[in-house]
C-alpha cells in the first residue's frame, strides 16, 4: 500500500471505531443516568487522542475547505481512559467542524499548567448565542440553528468532561472556544 492509501485506512478505521461510539452513545447515557458508569483508567499519551481526532475529522474539514490545524504543547502522559477521551475530542473536532463555515479555521490544542492539561477547540464559526451557551451541557440539547440548518448530531458527549470541566467562550459572528481542563493527579480523574 501506499502511504496515502495507509493515511485513509487508519481515517476509515478511526471512523468505524467512532460510529461504534456513536450506537453506544444511547447506552452511556443510561449508565451515567444510573450512576453506573465507570471510566478504565490507564496511562494515556494525550498527543496520540489528539492527533487521531484531528484526522477523523479532516476529510469533512477539507470537504469545505476549513483549514484545521493541531497545536499540541508538549504535554504529561495522564491517567485517563483513552476511550472516553477519544470521544470528548472526537465530539468537539467534529462539530467544530460542522458548526465553521466554508474557508474557516478550526484548531485543535494542548498544553500543560501546573497540575492540569489544558485542550482548547477553537473555531472561526458563527458562534453561540449566550442564551445558548448555558444549555449546551444538556444532554440531547441542540440550537435553533442546528436544527434548522439540519447539522447532524446528537448533543450527546460534551457532558463526559473525564473528571475535569468542560467550558465554553463564544461570540456571535466571531467564532467559539471550548476548553476541556483535565487534572494529572490520579485521585483526581476518578469519576
Amino acid at each position: 500500500m501506499t502511504d496515502d492509501q495507509e493515511q485513509f485506512l487508519g481515517v476509515v478505521q478511526r471512523n468505524a471505531e467512532r460510529l461504534l461510539r456513536v450506537v453506544g452513545d444511547p447506552l452511556f447515557a443510561a449508565q451515567v443516568d444510573a450512576g453506573k458508569i465507570t471510566l478504565e483508567l490507564d496511562e494515556c499519551d494525550l498527543a496520540s487522542v489528539a492527533a487521531d481526532a484531528v484526522e477523523a475529522a479532516r476529510p469533512a474539514a477539507a470537504e469545505t475547505g476549513i483549514e484545521l490545524e493541531l497545536a499540541i504543547d508538549k504535554v504529561a502522559m495522564l491517567d485517563a481512559d483513552r476511550t472516553r477521551l477519544a470521544q470528548v475530542l472526537d465530539n468537539l473536532a467534529s462539530n467544530a467542524v460542522k458548526f465553521t463555515s466554508a474557508g474557516g479555521r478550526v484548531s485543535l490544542g494542548a498544553f500543560r499548567t501546573d497540575d492540569s492539561v489544558v485542550l482548547e477547540v477553537p473555531n472561526t464559526g458563527a458562534g453561540i448565542a449566550p442564551d445558548y451557551q448555558k444549555q449546551l451541557f444538556e444532554r440531547f440539547f441542540r440550537t435553533a440553528s442546528a436544527n434548522e440548518q439540519a447539522i447532524p448530531g446528537t448533543g450527546l458527549g460534551l457532558a463526559d468532561a473525564h473528571g475535569g470541566s468542560i467550558s465554553v467562550d463564544s461570540r456571535v459572528g466571531q467564532g467559539t472556544t471550548f476548553r476541556v481542563v483535565l487534572r494529572l493527579e490520579r485521585e483526581r480523574m476518578a469519576p
